[in-house]
C-alpha cells in the first residue's frame, strides 16, 4: 500500500474525518468539554464556599466581637457599681482611710474612663435599637459619678480631715444619698447595656441564621447548576470513556485477528503499526516495516501511475481513497489489494495520519480478468447495466457492433439517443420496450428480441437480443446484462430466402423430437387448404392425414436418415386436402440438432406441392402404359406384371400366374365389310366385356392382382394372380367366352363376333415371362383352329 507524502493540508478535513469510523476519530473534542466544565464547577464551588464561609465568619468574628465588647462594657459597669458602693463605704467610715479612699478613687475613674474609651471607640448606642434610653443612662451615670467623685475627693483630701470631722454627719448623708444617686444610675446602665447586648446578641444570631441560609441556598445553586451537571457530564464522560475504550479493545482485536490487513501511518505517511495479516502476506515483520514509508516498501513496476495519482491527491487533500492497487512482497510475490485509507483527525480537524485497510483481492482481479478475456473472445456482444440502466460494462463484440469504442460506452444510459432503433416491421421501437429496460423494471427475463438500429455511422444493424436481470443478495435488482448477436448478414440472407421460398411457393416446416412440436409455415399450410392459425390445433395429428401406405414408406425414410445423416430424407406422400381430395407434397428434411449419441433433436425442412407434376407424370404414365384405343394396359405392362408375378412367386414358393391369350375371330371380315371405325368400336366394346369379366370372376381378395391388356390388333391378355390350378384359370376363360358370345351393335347393325381364348395355368412355372405368352398364343391358334369361339388349354 504506497502512502504518497502529505504536501499540504486541507480544508476539505472535517469531511474527511467525519468518513472516518468512530473508533477511529479521536474524542478529544468531548473529553476537553467535560474536563473543562467539571475544572469550573469544582473552582466556581470551591470559590463560593469560600465566599459563603468568609461572610459567616465575618459575621462570627463580628458578633464575637461585640459580645466580648458588651461583656467587657458591662463588667466594668458592674465593677463601677462595685467602686461606687466601696467609695461610699470608705468615705463614711469612722476612721476615712484617706490613702485607701484616694486609691479607690482613682481606681474607679480609670475604669470609667475605659469605659468611656470604649463606648466611645465602639459606638455602642448608635448599634441598638433603644439608644436614646441608652444615651441618657450614659449621660446622667457620667453626671453622678462625677459628682460622687468630686464628694469623695473632699473627704480624700488629708488637709480636709478637721472641716470633714465638722460636717461629718451632714457629708455623710449627701454623699450616701449620692452613692446611691449613681449606684442607681450604674445599675440602669448595666441593666441597659445587658438589654443592648442581648439585643445585638440576638440580632448576630439572625445575621448567622441569614448567612446559613444564604449559604445553604447558595450551595443548593451550586449543586443544581455546577456540580450536578458536572457530576453527570463525568458520569457521561466515564461511559464514553469505557465505551471508548472497549471499542478500541475490539478494534484492537479485530486488527490482530482479521485477515485483512491493517496498516497505520503518521502525518509524513510513514509506518507507524501494521498487524500480523500485513506480515503474512508481505513477508515484512512490524519492526522491518515500522519508518518505512509503503509506497518504497511495496511498490511494484507494473503498479498503475494513475491510481497513485489520485490517491495522492485525495490524501493531499486530507480525504479518504479507495484503489485497487498491485503491490509486491519481500519475496518477490506481486499481488493485487483493494486498499481503503482514511485520515486520523483530531477533534479540530488537523491530520495526524492515515489508517488503511487492505484485502487480497488477487484471485478477483484474475478472475476478473480471465472473465474479461472470455467476453471479449465471444463472438456475442455483451453489455452490463446497473439498476440505472447506465452502462457499466462492454465486450469488444459489443463495441464492433454498436460502432462505438468501449470508453464511449461506459456511462451512456442504456442506447445512445442518436441511435434511431426499429421493430422487424420498421414501426419505432420505444425506450421502454428496450429488452434490458423491461429486465429491470420488471425483473423478467427477454429472449429472441430483434432489434434494427442505426449506428452513429449510418449504418443499419440488426440485433437478436437476450436480457437478464441481476440480482443482489436479497434479491433486489442491482442491474441488467445484455447478449446480442448481429444478425444483418443472416437476416439479408433469410430475407432472400424467404423472397425465394414464397415465389416459388415453397413451405417450410420444423420438428423438436424431445417435445414433439411441430411448426409449419403459412405456405405449408396454404398447400392443404388452410391457414397457420387454422392448422395448428391439427398439426399433433397430422399424420393420420396421410395416406397410410405413403405415411409407412415416409416413416420408413425419416428411419434411415435418423440412423445415417449421409442418407437424405426425401419422400414424396399424399395428405388429405380441405376439401377431401388428395395433394401431393414432396418433402425433404435433415436432422440439425443431434445429442452426444447422435439421436436427432431437431428436424428442419421444406414441402413443395407436386400435385400438378404427378398429374402430368400420371398423364404421361397412362399415355405409355395404356393401350389408347381401349384403355387396357398395353404390351409393356403386360410384360413388367408377368414379370413380377413369376419373381414374386419364385420368391415365396406358391403358384405362378395363370394367362389368358384372346384373339377376336372373324375380325378382318368386320373391317372390311363395315370398315375401321366399325372395328374400332368392336374392339373397344370386347375390351369393356374382358375388363367386366374379369372383375365378375375374380375373387375380391385378388381383384388388384389380375391385370387385362391389348398387343395390338384383336388381340389381348389377361394375366390372373392366385389362382390355384389350369381349371380354375379355364373356368374364368369359359365365363368370358359367354360374355363375348352376345352380338355386338355397330351403326345400328347387330354383329356376331367370337374370340378364341389360349390359356396357361400356374402349373407352368417358366422363369421367362415371354415363354408364358407364346404358349398362351399357341394355345390361342389350337382354338381358331378347332373352329374358333372356344378355349384350349396349353398342356405341359
Amino acid at each position: 500500500m504506497p502512502f504518497l507524502p502529505l504536501k499540504r493540508a486541507s480544508p476539505q478535513r472535517d469531511r474527511a474525518r467525519d468518513a472516518l469510523p468512530d473508533g477511529h476519530r479521536q474524542t478529544g473534542g468531548t473529553g476537553t468539554s467535560a474536563v473543562i466544565r467539571l475544572r469550573a464547577a469544582t473552582y466556581g464551588t470551591l470559590l463560593a464556599l469560600a465566599v459563603v464561609l468568609a461572610v459567616a465568619a465575618g459575621v462570627a468574628w463580628r458578633g464575637e466581637k461585640h459580645r466580648s465588647e458588651d461583656a467587657e462594657l458591662i463588667n466594668l459597669a458592674g465593677a463601677q457599681r462595685m467602686w461606687t458602693m466601696r467609695l461610699a463605704l470608705l468615705a463614711t467610715s469612722p476612721s476615712v482611710d484617706h490613702a485607701a479612699l484616694a486609691a479607690g478613687l482613682r481606681s474607679a475613674q480609670d475604669e470609667a474612663r475605659q469605659i468611656d474609651a470604649v463606648l466611645d471607640a465602639q459606638g455602642v448606642a448608635d448599634r441598638v435599637e433603644d439608644a436614646p434610653r441608652l444615651l441618657a443612662a450614659i449621660d446622667r451615670w457620667r453626671v453622678e459619678r462625677s459628682l460622687l467623685w468630686a464628694q469623695v475627693r473632699v473627704l480624700a483630701a488629708p488637709e480636709s480631715a478637721h472641716a470633714l470631722a465638722q460636717v461629718t454627719l451632714h457629708a455623710d448623708a449627701q454623699l450616701r444619698a449620692q452613692a446611691d444617686r449613681t449606684l442607681t444610675t450604674v445599675r440602669s446602665l448595666v441593666t441597659l447595656l445587658q438589654h443592648a447586648a442581648d439585643a445585638k446578641s440576638s440580632g448576630a444570631s439572625r445575621g448567622l441564621l441569614v448567612s446559613s441560609a444564604l449559604c445553604g441556598g447558595l450551595l443548593l445553586v451550586l449543586l443544581l447548576t455546577i456540580v450536578e451537571p458536572a457530576a453527570r457530564a463525568v458520569k457521561e464522560q466515564q461511559r464514553r470513556l469505557l465505551e471508548h475504550s472497549e471499542e478500541l479493545s475490539r478494534l484492537a482485536l479485530v486488527a490482530r485477528r482479521t485477515n485483512n490487513m491493517v496498516v497505520i501511518s503518521d502525518v509524513a505517511r510513514t509506518i507507524v503499526w501494521v498487524n500480523e495479516a500485513f506480515t503474512r502476506v508481505t513477508g515484512y515483520t512490524l519492526e522491518e516495516a515500522r519508518g518505512r514509508n509503503p509506497a518504497e516498501l511495496l511498490g511494484a513496476p507494473a503498479t498503475d501511475l494513475s491510481t497513485l495519482a489520485r490517491m495522492r491527491r485525495a490524501m493531499d487533500q486530507g480525504m479518504g481513497v479507495r484503489a485497487e492497487l498491485l503491490n509486491r512482497g519481500k519475496g518477490g510475490r506481486e499481488y493485487w489489494l483493494d486498499i481503503d485509507i482514511q485520515p486520523i483527525c483530531t477533534a479540530d480537524g488537523r491530520v495526524t495520519g492515515f489508517i488503511a485497510v487492505e484485502s487480497d483481492i488477487t484471485a478477483q482481479v484474475r478472475e476478473r480478468l480471465r472473465l474479461r478475456a472470455l467476453l471479449d473472445a465471444l463472438p456475442a456482444g455483451v453489455i452490463e447495466h446497473d439498476s440505472n440502466g447506465v452502462i457499466v460494462e462492454a465486450n469488444q463484440a459489443a463495441e464492433q457492433a454498436l460502432g462505438l469504442q468501449r470508453d464511449q460506452l461506459l456511462g451512456r444510459a442504456s442506447i445512445d439517443p442518436r441511435w434511431c432503433t426499429v421493430h422487424e416491421d420498421l414501426s419505432p421501437f420505444p425506450v421502454e420496450s428496450y429488452p434490458t429496460v423491461r429486465s429491470l423494471s420488471t425483473g423478467a427475463s427477454v429472449r429472441g428480441e430483434t432489434m434494427g438500429v442505426m449506428t452513429p455511422d449510418d449504418g443499419q444493424r440488426w440485433l437478436l437480443i437476450n436480457s437478464e436481470p441481476l440480482r443482489d443478495a436479497a434479491g433486489g435488482i442491482r442491474g441488467a446484462v445484455a447478449c446480442f448477436v448481429d444478425i444483418t448478414e443472416q437476416r439479408a440472407a433469410w430475407t432472400l430466402l424467404q423472397l425465394a421460398l414464397e415465389v416459388a411457393e415453397i413451405g417450410t416446416w420444423q420438428w423438436l423430437l424431445t417435445t414433439g412440436e411441430r411448426e409449419w409455415s403459412e405456405a405449408s399450410c396454404r398447400m392443404l387448404g388452410y391457414s397457420a392459425a387454422e392448422f395448428a390445433p391439427l398439426l399433433p395429428r397430422w399424420r393420420e392425414r396421410i395416406e397410410p401406405d405413403d405415411r409407412r414408406r415416409m416413416e420408413v425414410q425419416l428411419d434411415r436418415h435418423f440412423a445415417d445423416p449421409a442418407t437424405p430424407y426425401r419422400c414424396d406422400i399424399r395428405v388429405r386436402h380441405r376439401n377431401g381430395h388428395w395433394v401431393w407434397m414432396q418433402a425433404f428434411g435433415s436432422a440439425v440438432e443431434r445429442d452426444a449419441e447422435g439421436r436427432p433433436l431437431r428436424v428442419v425442412g421444406v414441402y413443395m406441392d407436386i400435385t400438378a407434376r404427378k398429374l402430368r407424370e400420371e398423364r404421361w404414365r397412362t399415355h405409355a402404359e395404356t393401350d389408347g384405343l381401349t384403355g387396357l394396359a398395353n404390351r409393356s405392362v403386360i410384360e413388367h406384371r408377368l414379370r413380377a408375378a413369376v419373381e414374386a412367386a419364385h420368391q415365396d414358393g406358391h403358384a405362378g400366374p395363370a394367362v389368358l391369350y384372346l384373339d377376336l375371330d372373324g375380325f378382318k371380315q368386320i373391317n372390311d365389310r363395315l370398315g375401321h371405325a366399325a372395328g374400332d368400336s368392336v374392339l373397344r366394346e370386347m375390351a369393356e366385356r374382358l375388363r367386366a369379366g374379369l372383375a365378375l370372376h375374380a375373387p375380391q381378395s385378388g381383384a388388384s392382382a389380375w391385370t387385362a391388356a391389348r398387343l395390338g390388333g384383336d388381340e389381348f391378355v389377361a394375366v390372373l394372380e392366385g389362382i390355384r390350378c389350369s381349371a380354375d384359370a379355364a373356368a374364368v376363360a369359359d365365363g368370358l367366352l359367354d360374355g363375348f358370345a352376345e352380338p355386338y351393335t355397330v351403326h345400328g347393325e347387330h354383329v356376331l363376333a367370337t374370340a378364341s381364348i389360349g390359356v396357361v395355368g400356374p402349373e407352368h412355372a417358366a422363369n421367362d415371362p415371354g415363354v408364358l405368352l407364346r404358349h398362351a398364343d399357341a394355345a390361342m391358334y389350337a382354338a381358331k383352329r378347332a373352329g374358333g369361339g372356344r378355349r384350349v388349354t396349353h398342356a405341359a
